[in-house]
């Protein structure tokens, strides 16, 4: 399993999301995006946009595939 979070996000607490994926051991992985909240979006003031955020999500998710294959 794969999780993709934010480290903003408040829908998905990393700090109870993190516990969880522990648990899992191997089975999981956690990534976040510095900065992104829940949608991946960002505060103004960090000059980065959602969509700045899709190639670091996609390259996390080619990286957990490659692994897979």
């Amino acid at each position: 399993m794969l999780f993709v979070s934010g480290d903003r996000d408040t829908l998905a607490d990393l700090n109870f999301l993190r516990p969880v994926v522990e648990s899992l051991r191997e089975k999981a992985i956690l990534r976040t995006v510095e900065g992104a909240d829940h949608s991946f979006k960002f505060l103004k003031r960090s000059g980065r946009t959602q969509e700045d955020a899709l190639p670091e999500i996609a390259q996390v998710i080619a990286a957990w595939i490659s692994r897979l294959v």
